[in-house]
C-alpha cells in the first residue's frame, strides 16, 4: 500500500464516495501490481460479507486496525517455509471479515453497491488529447473550446439542460457562448471559474505551483472551490495567478504576449532577455536548453513568427543576437559565437 492510497481510500472507493478522477487513481492503483490486486481483493471479499451498521472510524483508526490485522494474520497463517497454507488462507480471510466489520461500519450495503459501481463508470463526455495533439471541441451551447496537448475536458449529460459545468485538466482556451440566465462554469483543479460569456485561457498544467487564467474579452469570476469568498473577478488584459499551496489569488496585468501561442502558433518577442525568450521557446517546442554560466543575459530580442519551426526561429536569433545553437540529445546548448 503506498501512501497515496490507504485503506481509507479504498473503502471510500468500494463505498462509491470517490470522484471520477480520484476512482480512475485507484482502478491505476489496483491494475499496477499483482500485489494491489490481491490486497483489494481480499478488502472486497471482506467487504462483501458484510452486514453494515454503526459509526465510522478516522482514516488513522482505520490504518492501524488495517495493517494489525493483517500482520497477525500473517504470523498466524505462513509456514516455516513463509508460504500461506489452505488453511491460513481460512483464517486470514475469516479476519478480513472481522476487521471489514469494523472498518466498514455507518455504511449502507445497499448504497454501498450502487454508488461503486457508478463511481467506476467514466464521465458522460471525455475529451482527451495526446502529449503532441490539439483539438477543438463545440459544446452543445456553441461555446467553443481549444484543448493544449496532455489535456481532457468532461462534462455530464445534463450540460446545457440544467446547467453548464464542465471539469478541465490541463490547458485550454474558452469562446463561450452567451446565456445570462445559465453561467459557465469550469472546474480546474481546486479553482473554479464562472463566466456569462467571453473568452480566456485556463492553464492548470502540473509543471508549476500557480493555476493561471487569463482574459481575452468580458469578464470571469475566479475563486477557490473549497471558499467561495476568496475570489477575484477579471476583465480583459487581465490574469489571475492561484497558488496551489498558498490558496491566494493574485490579479495583475497580462504582460505574457504568447500565452495563446499553443493555439495560434504565432510568437511575439518585444525587448525580450535571451532567459525570457528561451523559456518561451521551451514551452512552445517541448524542448530544453542548456546556457553556459558565463553568458550574461543582456540580450535583447525583437521578432515575430508566424507557425514556423524552431530552426527557423533558432537561425533569426543566431543572426540578430550573434549566438550559436547546437542541438544534442533532448536538448539545444547555447553558445557565443
Amino acid at each position: 500500500m503506498n501512501d497515496k492510497i490507504t485503506i481509507d481510500i479504498l473503502l471510500k472507493y468500494l463505498s462509491g464516495r470517490l470522484d471520477v478522477h480520484e476512482a480512475e487513481k485507484v482502478s491505476r492503483w489496483i491494475d499496477a501490481s499483482d500485489e494491489n490486486q490481491a490486497r483489494f481483493r481480499e478488502l472486497k471479499q471482506a467487504w462483501e460479507q458484510q452486514d453494515l451498521s454503526g459509526q465510522g472510524f478516522s482514516s488513522d483508526e482505520i490504518e492501524r486496525s488495517w495493517q494489525k490485522v493483517r500482520s497477525e494474520t500473517v504470523a498466524k497463517t505462513q509456514d516455516p517455509s513463509g508460504d500461506v497454507s489452505p488453511g491460513g488462507r481460512i483464517i486470514m480471510f475469516s479476519l478480513l471479515q472481522k476487521v471489514a466489520a469494523v472498518l466498514l461500519v455507518g455504511l449502507v450495503i445497499g448504497y454501498a453497491v450502487n454508488t461503486y459501481f457508478n463511481s467506476l463508470e467514466k464521465p458522460a463526455h471525455l475529451v482527451q488529447t495526446t502529449e503532441t495533439g490539439k483539438r477543438e471541441v463545440l459544446l452543445a451551447d456553441g461555446t467553443k473550446v481549444w484543448l493544449n496537448k496532455s489535456s481532457s475536458l468532461d462534462y455530464d449529460d445534463d450540460f446545457n439542460t440544467v446547467e453548464r459545468v464542465v471539469h478541465l485538466q490541463g490547458e485550454a482556451y474558452f469562446e463561450v457562448a452567451k446565456d445570462p440566465s445559465r453561467p459557465f462554469v469550469i472546474h480546474s483543479g481546486d479553482m473554479a471559474v464562472q463566466v456569462l460569456g467571453t473568452s480566456f485561457n485556463v492553464d492548470n498544467r502540473t509543471n508549476g505551483d500557480k493555476h493561471l487564467v487569463t482574459v481575452t474579452s468580458g469578464k470571469v469570476a475566479v475563486y477557490d472551490q473549497n471558499d467561495s469568498l476568496n475570489r477575484v473577478d477579471l476583465v480583459r488584459g487581465e490574469v489571475a495567478e492561484f497558488g496551489r499551496t498558498t490558496r491566494k489569488i493574485i490579479k495583475t496585468e497580462n504582460r505574457n504576449l504568447n500565452f495563446l501561442a499553443w493555439k495560434t502558433g504565432k510568437l511575439v518577442f518585444e525587448n525580450s532577455s535571451l532567459q525570457s525568450t528561451l523559456v518561451t521557446l521551451e514551452d512552445h517546442f517541448n524542448t530544453r536548453f542548456v546556457i553556459p554560466e558565463d553568458i550574461m543575459d543582456d540580450y535583447r530580442f525583437n521578432a515575430s513568427f508566424d507557425n514556423q519551426p524552431l530552426e527557423e526561429i533558432l537561425m533569426v536569433m543566431e543572426v540578430s543576437l550573434g549566438l550559436e545553437f547546437e542541438s544534442g540529445e533532448g536538448h539545444v546548448s547555447v553558445k557565443i559565437r
